[in-house]
């Protein structure tokens, strides 16, 4: 969708549900592009059926190095998964 025409949706919106047809539109409009990313490509995490709770905390544990156990964290992992309770959101995603 063309950024004017995003702004103006949004506009619309707003004006709809506060009632207030005097709001002005958005200064900016910041509107990522994940669907065309070639990191992310639109994704979110699926669960498969079997799948638990236990099973996110697994995966949201961070990974030390096998050669130096002891040394600092190698890898830690971050996104919407890794946060059981706001699963699939764009709020566990700021969270993480």
């Amino acid at each position: 969708m063309p950024e004017n025409e995003l702004t103006s949706a949004i506009t619309g919106h707003t004006r709809m549900f506060t009632g207030n047809p005097h709001i002005p539109p958005p200064k900016t409009v910041l509107c990522t592009q994940w669907r065309s990313n070639c990191f992310t490509c639109g994704v979110c995490s699926f669960l498969p059926v079997g799948v638990d709770a236990l099973d996110m905390d697994v995966l949201a544990q961070p990974l030390v190095g096998n050669k130096y156990p002891n040394k600092d964290l190698q890898v830690l992992f971050a996104g919407e998964a890794t946060i059981k309770s706001l699963y699939v959101t764009v709020q566990g995603a700021l969270i993480s």
